[in-house]
């Protein structure tokens, strides 16, 4: 299982730093079963938080003080404010839609999980439209209570582009 992760996460981010994090136990040992509430927990938090109509300070509260964000390294919520701020008047139409979760890793010794998952998306301005897909993986602590994104990456794995946003 461990050499799977390390695999998906390499290939998807190009990043193996989580893997002290979302491994628990030694080599080998076997993983914690993730509960169909949980699976239920997490496909509605992602829901919701992919959800492209509401504010820049809604989305901002999806996350946790001093989040690692895509490649902005840590970051606070004013940042994520400005940063959702700005990709929102570059692309005012946005549709996402949550294609899968490819798995959850829990660690219950720290009350996280780290979610891999698949969105399609559609934004639009008045001169271009990119139809695409994109692997997201992301650290979420407390998702039995008050969830939070600590770590969260993207990779745009499918993209194309159309100059009349009308056909």
């Amino acid at each position: 299982m461990r050499h799977r992760l390390q695999r998906s996460l390499h290939r998807a981010f190009g990043c193996l730093s989580l893997i002290p994090l979302l491994v628990n136990g030694a080599e080998g040992e076997a993983q914690s079963v993730v509960s169909p509430e949980t699976v239920d927990k997490v496909n509605t938090f992602l829901e919701a938080f992919i959800n492209p109509q509401k504010s820049a300070y809604a989305q901002a509260e999806f996350f946790a003080d001093g989040v690692e964000y895509y490649d902005h390294g840590i970051v606070d919520k004013p940042h994520i404010v400005k940063d959702v701020e700005r990709y929102s008047r570059r692309w005012p139409v946005r549709h996402y839609q949550l294609a899968t979760v490819e798995y959850i890793t829990p660690d219950p010794a720290s009350n996280r999980v780290f979610v891999s998952y698949v969105v399609d998306f559609e934004v639009a301005n008045a001169s271009k439209r990119v139809r695409g897909r994109a692997n997201y993986g992301a650290v979420i602590a407390d998702i039995e209570s008050t969830p939070k994104i600590e770590w969260i990456k993207e990779r745009v794995v499918a993209g194309r582009g159309r100059h009349d946003p009308e056909e």
